[in-house]
């Protein structure tokens, strides 16, 4: 099972581990992409608490890769970019929900600059057990 930057939709991380479990069988990998708290800035997990958190479940992690590159942020970039020109369509459509959808788009524009300051993404890698 693949999960891609869920923050807390399901909770903590461990909590989301335990959700994904019940989609992978014994021996199955999943896995996780998500970000933690490099500079201590108080915006996350540490490094240190969110491995523990994700391991914490007794599903090990077998492997992890740290750290955006170019092509990462590029791409969160250009998806920015798409959410504001569909967010501009959308708002044409349905000018009631104008509000909202600028909300919307200033905590995507806000979570782009956080993982390019105090934030680091992550892959990890688990095997469920």
């Amino acid at each position: 099972v693949i999960l891609v930057s869920v923050g807390d939709v399901f909770g903590g991380p461990a909590d989301t581990v335990h959700a994904l479990r019940r989609f992978v069988r014994p021996g199955g990998l999943m896995l996780i992409e998500d970000a933690y708290d490099a500079g201590g800035a108080g915006v996350g997990l540490s490094y240190a608490d969110m491995v523990a958190a994700l391991a914490a479940p007794g599903h090990p992690i077998i492997a992890e890769s740290l750290g955006a590159t170019p092509a990462s942020r590029d791409f969160e970039q250009r998806a920015l970019r798409a959410i504001e020109r569909r967010t501009r369509e959308a708002v044409r459509l349905y000018p009631g929900l104008a509000n909202a959808l600028s909300e919307f788009v200033a905590r995507q524009r806000e979570e782009v600059e956080l993982l390019a300051g105090p934030l680091t993404t992550a892959v990890w890698v688990l095997r469920a057990v």
